[in-house]
């Protein structure tokens, strides 16, 4: 982060490239499954890339309406 903090944040879906120094959107919303990440990356926003061939929940994988 640019204030020189570290977190632990999930990327929601499969499929993913993430980079060591991209710059990423984050949002606190953590998951049930995983209790040490209180925070999620948001697909389709900035240098993260979307899921495509997505039908159902498409706002939170950032892919658009067809």
């Amino acid at each position: 982060m640019t204030t020189g903090r570290y977190l632990i944040a999930k990327i929601a879906g499969s499929g993913h490239l993430p980079a060591k120094f991209g710059v990423i959107l984050v949002r606190g919303k953590g998951f049930k499954d995983t209790p040490n990440a209180k925070y999620t990356i948001i697909r389709g926003a900035l240098e993260c890339m979307p899921l495509f061939n997505r039908k159902s929940r498409r706002s939170t994988y950032g892919v658009k309406r067809e």
